[in-house]
């Protein structure tokens, strides 16, 4: 049976507006907001940047273990990639087959990662030497454009023509003291440019461009503007002919190769050559330690036998302190380890430095020189070592901290008189 539609009543009854409520009374109501269309930016691949080398050492930090390992030759690189290259090797890449082409200098230590725009890469260089070289036949003519991460300052690269060849060197600046120091926070070095020109922007500025004609730019500090020169001539190691090496250094290099094994992380396979009887090994080995922070072994080299093991920990142990504000402390407990109570916080406080300013300090310059016939041969290298590095004079009075002790105090009266000559200071 058909069921008759039930009947409607003659005014329809009042629909409820599609509007949002209004939060605040006395606001009129506002419809609901339209999702804003974020456009789906793709991710820049990383190029394909292999390694060429037929002989020398890479390493490669593992993301998972942070343990550093040999990378094997004819290895690609890929984005997120933390490698270094160990003195006195170099290793060469080539990135796209010869759109350019990447030398890391012995102590360079970098992170590579997708460019940005149009840059080919980004690179940022945590120390050391890395040269850029854009070949004369390569496929791609356009200008080729890279990002380097330096300290948090960003440089942009453009290599404008075939066949240039730049350079960038950056340091670590070491402390003179605990005074704060904004300086400690930007790169040292600068850009060097060999043939051809580039053309440099700093932090997004204007791009300045830079000849082999004048051939360097240092990294700005602070707020000071980029500026090119003074010209300055080709180092060494970034001649043609790179730097000459004897059959000793030849010897020296093949035999620090293979202290490396594929097998094994830097950490397992370095750290006993510290006590290598050969000083130059020795060296080397706590370069490579310095090149990965390996803080623990470094200052364990300071007590080394050998004077260049000493001064390499050093160097290595005073460019790192700074660079993170809770070294201080990691350093402190490693030097409480290996130091007896009395001298762990004049081994910190000498790691930590001297200014000019301490070296005009009478108590300072005193203590100084009382440091440099310390029981303790670590103690004795870092007290020389400032001094030296002070007054400018590194074979003075013919001092040695490895002295014995008849000979070294013969040689510390001379460091005496100097004090007496200045009025009690090391530098007047």
């Amino acid at each position: 049976v058909e069921m008759r539609p039930e009947p409607q009543p003659s005014t329809p009854e009042p629909t409820v507006p599609n509007v949002a409520t209004p939060a605040v009374v006395g606001l009129a109501p506002q419809p609901d907001p339209v999702p804003a269309v974020v456009p789906v930016v793709p991710e820049k691949s990383f190029p394909a940047m292999l390694y060429v080398n037929a002989e020398g050492i890479l390493i490669a930090r593992d993301s998972q273990s942070g343990q550093w390992n040999v990378m094997p030759r004819r290895a690609l690189v890929h984005a997120g990639d933390e490698i270094a290259t160990p003195d006195p090797f170099q290793s060469e890449f080539t990135i796209n087959g010869n759109t350019l082409d990447v030398t890391l200098y012995g102590g360079a230590r970098v992170r590579l990662e997708p460019g940005q725009g149009a840059g080919l890469l980004t690179m940022t260089i945590d120390r050391g030497r890395v040269a850029f070289r854009r070949p004369l036949a390569g496929a791609n003519q356009d200008p080729v454009s890279i990002r380097l991460n330096l300290r948090g300052q960003f440089a942009d690269l453009t290599l404008s023509e075939p066949g240039t060849l730049c350079a960038a060197d950056v340091s670590l600046r070491a402390p003179q003291g605990r005074r704060p120091d904004p300086l400690l926070s930007f790169p040292e070095g600068g850009l060097h440019v060999v043939t051809g020109s580039v053309a440099l922007a700093w932090n997004g500025g204007p791009a300045v461009t830079i000849g082999s004609d004048i051939g360097y730019a240092a990294w700005p500090v602070a707020l000071n503007p980029l500026s090119v020169g003074p010209q300055r001539a080709i180092p060494n190691w970034l001649a043609p002919e790179g730097i000459p090496l004897t059959s000793a250094d030849k010897t020296k290099l093949r035999m620090f190769e293979k202290e490396f094994a594929i097998d094994q992380s830097v950490s397992m396979s370095i750290p006993a050559l510290v006590s290598d009887r050969r000083e130059a090994i020795s060296s080397l080995a706590t370069s490579t330690l310095g090149l990965v922070d390996d803080v623990p072994m470094l200052v364990k080299a300071l007590q080394s036998e050998h004077e260049e093991t000493r001064l390499m920990a050093i160097w290595c142990l005073r460019g790192w302190l700074p660079t993170d504000p809770n070294n201080t402390a990691l350093l402190t407990m490693e030097v409480e380890r290996v130091f007896p109570d009395d001298d762990v916080a004049d081994v910190v406080n000498l790691l930590w430095g001297y200014s000019m300013e301490d070296a005009r300090d009478k108590t300072t310059s005193a203590q100084l020189i009382a440091w440099m016939n310390h029981k303790a041969i670590a103690i004795r290298e870092l007290a020389f070592y400032h001094v030296s590095r002070l007054v400018g004079r590194t074979t003075a009075h013919g001092y040695r901290a490895s002295l014995a002790d008849s000979p070294r105090n013969a040689a510390l009266m001379g460091w005496r008189n100097h004090l007496e000559k200045n009025g009690g200071q090391l530098v007047k």
